[in-house]
């Protein structure tokens, strides 16, 4: 919201889990209200400037009901969907209602109908429209049409983010950078006029055409304003800037003899080494030692540290606090296309990067941590390309991180 500095007001909200206010300086930046089912939904109020908005609440979280209710699968961060809005063939679904719901015999396999189970009391579905029909079924569109509640059209073509991802896909299924990208590169299916268009006052936006599918948007973004992008004026992409903290795991300390280190980092002695003598890691809490001990066999607990007397192999799995290792798991062991990095580059580079890379290994296997090898190397388009599902996991931001981190150790080496 911005309405000027003599603006006054709030908004609250009453829901299933508990009551907030928002007061007007509180709407400077997007907020997130988590709901549950429920019917109603929420209860809005409004009071001074913010009256007119409480209204708009109001009136969408009453489009909520207690019978099929409709989101989205693939897109849109599971965005609810309205009764006047059309879905599209070919999409999947999610219906939430708290009456039971059983399509017509000739529809459920159709529909490739799934209970997802109760949740709450309320039962949740997913299923997918067709994107083609057999000829001799010619009034099957118009029964899902009616089972639905909601027209149904052709599809349209699609907008897709290719670089730069940002730094995370909110809830609401906004793309959040953290600073203003020089550009966007992105995808297109299909046929339409690309536009710009900003929450607050209007763009000046420079869109380029690549041939059929690629399109680049150039502009001057600022901070606290969304900006959406659309197709013949239908948004597929909405994002904006806004300051992104990024937490990294500092891991626990590891104590032998008169070397310490962290444990999100590889242990400075050998896998004999460390068998010979005794190991102990400070948790810095109960809490977390306890859980460590439970998942860790043999391990001595006091208090808030766990400790391994000499004579018997070291290992510690902690999770994403990290790994205690003698040797390097062979599965993350450079692959014969990744180059070798030089003896004096494997304290600073490999060793930060380890954390990384046993994450990555655990999903995405010994290809998984070529590719991102290959990234840190060099974040070009190919090898960004080459990511593939790692690109759009949860382990993204950390690994731009350690690349950022890298750059600058780089940076600070020339400058000295």
């Amino acid at each position: 919201m911005h309405l000027g500095e003599t603006a006054v007001g709030r908004v609250e909200v009453q829901s299933g889990l508990g009551h907030r206010t928002y007061q007007l300086t509180d709407l400077s930046a997007a907020r997130l209200v988590p709901l549950v089912p429920q019917v109603p939904l929420a209860t809005i109020a409004g009071f001074g400037d913010l009256l007119p908005l409480a209204a708009e609440l109001a009136g969408q979280v009453g489009a909520f009901t207690a019978d099929r209710n409709l989101f989205y699968v693939d897109e849109k961060g599971g965005r609810f969907i309205f009764r006047d809005e059309q879905l599209e063939w070919g999409t999947r679904y999610r219906l939430l209602s708290l009456l039971e719901i059983t399509p017509p015999l000739e529809l459920g396999s159709v529909l490739s109908w799934k209970p997802e189970g109760k949740f709450g009391g309320w039962h949740s579905y997913e299923f997918a429209l067709p994107s083609a029909f057999i000829g001799s079924k010619p009034d099957l569109p118009r029964g899902i049409a009616e089972f639905l509640g909601h027209r149904i059209r052709s599809p349209r073509p699609r907008l897709y983010v290719v670089d730069p991802l940002p730094h995370h896909v909110e809830v609401g299924g906004a793309y959040v950078y953290p600073a203003p990208p020089k550009s966007l590169l992105l995808r297109r299916s299909g046929s339409g006029e690309v536009s710009v268009m900003a929450s607050i006052g209007t763009v000046a936006a420079d869109i380029s055409v690549h041939g059929d599918e690629w399109i680049r948007v150039e502009g001057l973004w600022a901070d606290s304003c969304e900006y959406t992008i659309a197709i013949d004026g239908r948004e597929h992409v909405i994002f904006r800037v806004e300051p992104c903290e990024l937490f990294r795991p500092a891991g626990l300390s590891v104590f032998s003899g008169d070397l310490s280190w962290n444990l999100c980092a590889d242990a400075p002695l050998d896998a004999k080494t460390l068998a010979s003598n005794t190991v102990n890691v400070d948790c810095g809490s109960a809490r977390i030692a306890a859980h460590l001990s439970r998942l860790n066999d043999g391990w001595v607990l006091e208090e808030t540290r766990l400790s391994l007397p000499c004579g018997s192999s070291k290992h510690l799995y902690a999770g994403s606090f990290g790994e205690l290792r003698g040797v390097v798991p062979s599965s993350i062991q450079t692959s014969e296309e990744s180059v070798a990095p030089k003896p004096a580059e494997l304290q600073t580079v490999v060793g930060v990067n380890r954390w990384i890379e046993q994450l990555v290994v655990r999903a995405y296997g010994a290809e998984g941590v070529a590719n991102v090898r290959r990234y840190l190397s060099n974040a070009g388009s190919e090898n960004s390309y080459r990511l593939g599902a790692v690109m759009r996991s949860r382990l993204i931001p950390y690994i731009r991180a350690a690349k950022y981190q890298q750059r600058s150790r780089t940076e600070g080496d020339e400058e000295l």
